[in-house]
């Protein structure tokens, strides 16, 4: 006697039966699906099975369901509507189970949507009644389902994330592909014309623009005669500027301290007044006084003025009174004076101006330092005071040991000690200032404008440096005669090279040591006169004492004829 049938299917998305079933009589259930909308009747002889399987052809429809018993004997049910998105389990009981009953035939009704049982727990209320062996298979084979269910519901939501993830790469990808090809760049405006982004045109006869996000970029055509601008090959050296002025010409404008036309020339911008300038304005710059020796104030009209015109007091200061100080350091005992073993050697080292007087003529154990030159606004390098002598230096040019070159009626040859060996055909002679011809004295002027007004860099102006840069060395006691005599000697020499008839006068200032202010050689014919625009000449007189020797020390600052 049959006591209970049980279809049970399980949904795979949900792991939850979709069937409901319930006893109809002891010979028969009635099972219903939610999705299909229908209801089968199953009569059967009792048999107690686990699973099923369900053949599907190839046209989707079931061919057979296979039941396995818990016999392990195999019953075979056709008729079964075929859904293969389920799992089934068939479940049966009864105390006994004859051949004969296995061979009945299988009854299959079907019923109306409103027959749907819509409550699970009505399967496991019908059955609790009637056996515990099929609760507790019921039970099982549901759990084993759901188990199963879930893995298979997280390996699908795994796919479903891992493909959504592939999606949304694929969407970054394109998005930001889209956004480096459809970028809007702004348009170009020349005049009256407007230019789309990369498009180009040309500007007059000589450039050729092109429209980069919104502004013009423009290059100069090589390829057109005379379009090639003076200024593209860099002229202007040492971080100078350049200016074009027309066709094939510029200017370049220079930073202190370089001058010249592409500002190679190193000037000492220490030795100029103070200007200025041109305009209206009032701005606070900075100057050297080369008579106080510090650097001071004024009031800068912003235009115009000159090379000693500093934005702020330390570059004032780093330029002109910090720089290379070189000096020998030698002993100063009597005993290594007498043998000849002095143990001189050259020294440099970058100080401001007090450090380095504080170093001239300093002794101590033995030693005594002499300052032989101070290099404002150099380095040591730069200053090259401390290498040895490569040859015989005269003007800008050092001639090999062996050569000769030949000034006015003077010969002289470079020896191999470095040192000039000079032969005089024709001595000069000089005379006192006042001694001078007029014609004598025009030369003489007409000579020094001509050294003078060599340009950048010239010849007195490197004398000019020369003695501001030796001045603690030259002004020593032992050192002035033969000194100012070799230099006055130097400087004639220049002068000579443009006219060999020129000679040095000298000034014999004590005949007007009681009025030296009046002097003749300060008057307009001679070294003297009034600067142009009203300004006066600045003249300093000063007697300067170095042991017992005492001379006067005369600066002078004129436009008409400027000794320095």
């Amino acid at each position: 006697m049959i006591h209970d049938w049980l279809f049970v299917i399980t949904d795979t998305a949900t792991g939850k039966p979709n069937v409901r079933a319930e006893a109809v009589s002891s010979t028969s259930i009635r099972v219903s699906w939610s999705r299909p909308s229908r209801l089968d009747y199953i009569k059967k002889c009792p048999i107690l099975a686990y699973s099923v399987t369900m053949k599907v052809s190839n046209t989707g429809s079931v061919v057979e369901t296979q039941v396995m018993l818990a016999t392990d004997s195999m019953k075979t049910f056709t008729g079964l509507v075929p859904y293969t998105n389920y799992t089934v389990f068939v479940i049966g009981f009864a105390d006994k189970c004859g051949a004969g009953d296995q061979s009945d035939p299988v009854t299959v009704a079907t019923l109306d949507d409103a027959e749907l049982v819509q409550n699970d727990d009505r399967i496991f209320n019908s059955l609790g009644s009637t056996d515990k062996r099929l609760n507790s298979l019921l039970a099982n084979s549901i759990q084993v389902s759901r188990n199963s269910l879930e893995d298979d519901r997280i390996s699908q939501l795994k796919f479903s994330v891992d493909s959504l993830t592939t999606q949304n790469t694929d969407l970054r990808s394109k998005v930001q592909h889209l956004e480096d090809t459809c970028v809007c760049y702004p348009q170009c405006t020349i005049g009256s014309r407007t230019y789309d982004e990369s498009q180009t045109w040309e500007e007059g006869r000589c450039n050729i623009c092109t429209c980069r996000r919104g502004r013009p970029q423009c290059r100069t055509r090589s390829n057109v005669s005379n379009c090639i601008s003076p200024c593209s090959s860099a002229p202007c050296k040492n971080n100078g500027y350049c200016r074009e002025t027309g066709y094939n010409s510029y200017q370049c404008i220079c930073i202190t301290p370089w001058d010249g036309p592409t500002c190679e020339v190193r000037i000492n911008p220490c030795v100029l007044p103070p200007d200025i300038g041109d305009c209206n304005q009032t701005v606070q710059r900075y100057y050297y006084d080369r008579f106080e020796e510090i650097c001071l104030p004024f009031n800068f009209t912003g235009c115009g003025g000159n090379a000693n015109n500093f934005l702020t007091l330390s570059a004032c200061q780093d330029l002109a009174m910090k720089g290379a100080c070189c000096y020998r350091r030698f002993k100063s005992t009597l005993q290594s004076v007498i043998s000849s073993d002095q143990k001189e050697d050259k020294r440099c080292e970058v100080l401001n101006l007090g450090e380095c007087k504080g170093v001239h003529r300093k002794t101590f154990s033995g030693y005594t330092t002499e300052v032989i030159g101070f290099f404002p606004g150099l380095s040591c390098n730069d200053a090259g005071c401390t290498a040895p002598p490569s040859g015989c230096s005269y003007g800008n040019r050092v001639y090999k040991p062996g050569e000769v070159r030949q000034s006015c009626q003077q010969r002289c040859t470079c020896e191999v000690d470095n040192l000039w060996i000079c032969s005089c055909e024709r001595p000069s002679v000089r005379k006192e200032i006042r001694d001078l011809t007029s014609d004598e004295l025009i030369s003489l002027q007409v000579a020094i404008q001509k050294v003078k007004q060599s340009g950048p860099g010239n010849a007195w102006d490197r004398m000019r440096d020369m003695y501001i840069h030796h001045g603690m060395f030259s002004h020593g006691s032992a050192f002035f005669l033969p000194w100012h005599r070799y230099y006055l000697r130097n400087l004639e020499q220049i002068i000579q090279e443009v006219d060999c008839s020129v000679t040095l006068p000298y000034f014999d200032f004590t005949t007007d040591v009681g009025d030296l202010a009046n002097a003749i050689i300060w008057q307009p014919n001679m070294f003297g006169g009034m600067v142009k625009d009203d300004r006066a000449v600045f003249l300093t007189i000063r007697l300067v004492s170095h042991g017992d020797l005492v001379y006067v020390d005369v600066s002078i600052q004129t436009s008409n004829f400027p000794l320095w």
